[in-house]
């Protein structure tokens, strides 16, 4: 099972076994992906428009009229959505409005301050950049998410999807679920199946940031107490538990901008010290697996990075199947 709260990178994780041990995707599955990134382009500069007001920053003048414009355009327009998801580009204005509203410093600024946001109910992707960035190739005609699109996009889990993959000559199915907290109380249906492995995934660059669901409990602290109620569940007494700690590169991005000690005051490292403080993090999560005398396989992972991803998850095979063998009697612990 693949588990771990809300935008951890779950689904990414997925995505990356499909491309090294899967089919991949081809051209029309990856065109299926248009829509949603074309669309996350209005929503994005929308929210970050609205959390403009909420740090009490202000639009130059001049900037006024394209903002007055995208903010009236509804992102689930039918004629709107018939341009986004064609072969053809997007409309010229609406791309010139998001080229002159992302080049004001003043909405960079409050891109890098979506903690804040979070905290007001703006809860702002981090792939909003990454899009923005490369607006001319996104709006463009013929566009076609690459692989590296499919991967960046944030596309919410709703119920339950496995997937069977082969590694070598063995097997594996994967579920993958909902971590919303409204998602949760259907993980019980999977955990009376036999659950050979857990993988957790955390984003551990969110530690500044706040829940979707209530706007007021830390991510972090969210994530560490789910883990541990996981790790604690009798069902899963026999499961091997993989951690990841995901989103390696965001997290030192953002030490750059907020402190660890700030959220964590039991931290006490340098603050942007990325070695010292992702074991600060890891020795959390650590702590549950000794208290519950639990063996915790740990990984710090970036589930948009292939080769990265291919190599833990090649740990993780490693580990389930040695863990499978010891508890069939047929391998010496």
């Amino acid at each position: 099972l693949v588990l771990g709260t809300s935008e951890a990178g779950k689904s990414t994780f997925l995505k990356q076994l499909r491309v090294v041990h899967g089919e991949g995707f081809n051209d029309e599955q990856r065109k299926a992906f248009r829509l949603v990134v074309r669309e996350s382009l209005y929503s994005s500069l929308q929210m970050l428009l609205q959390g403009l007001n909420d740090l009490g920053e202000q639009l130059p003048e001049e900037a006024l009229q394209h903002a007055d414009r995208l903010q009236g355009v509804n992102v689930v327009d039918r004629v709107l959505n018939d341009i986004l998801e064609s072969d053809g580009p997007m409309l010229e204005e609406h791309v010139e409005s998001m080229k002159a509203l992302w080049s004001e410093p003043v909405l960079r600024t409050c891109f890098e301050r979506r903690s804040e946001l979070s905290r007001e109910g703006h809860h702002i992707p981090q792939s909003s950049s990454y899009f923005l960035d490369d607006l001319e190739r996104v709006a463009g005609r013929d566009y076609i998410p690459s692989m590296e699109d499919t991967l960046r996009i944030r596309l919410p889990t709703s119920g339950i999807h496995d997937y069977l993959f082969q590694v070598d000559k063995s097997w594996f199915r994967v579920y993958d679920v909902g971590g919303q907290r409204s998602d949760r109380r259907k993980w019980i249906n999977i955990f009376k199946e036999r659950v050979n492995a857990i993988i957790f995934i955390c984003a551990i660059n969110e530690f500044d940031q706040v829940l979707a669901e209530d706007n007021k409990t830390n991510r972090l602290t969210e994530s560490i107490a789910l883990f541990k109620s996981l790790v604690s569940y009798p069902a899963l007494r026999n499961s091997t538990i993989i951690l990841f700690l995901n989103k390696t590169d965001l997290f030192a991005e953002r030490l750059k901008q907020s402190k660890l000690s700030d959220y964590f005051p039991e931290y006490t490292g340098p603050d942007e010290d990325v070695q010292k403080a992702g074991l600060f993090v890891l020795n959390m999560f650590a702590q549950v697996g000794t208290e519950l005398d639990r063996v915790i396989y740990a990984h710090f992972t970036c589930a948009t990075d292939t080769q990265n991803m291919t190599v833990v998850f090649d740990a993780v095979k490693d580990s389930v199947l040695t863990d499978s063998l010891q508890s069939a009697k047929l391998l010496s612990p």
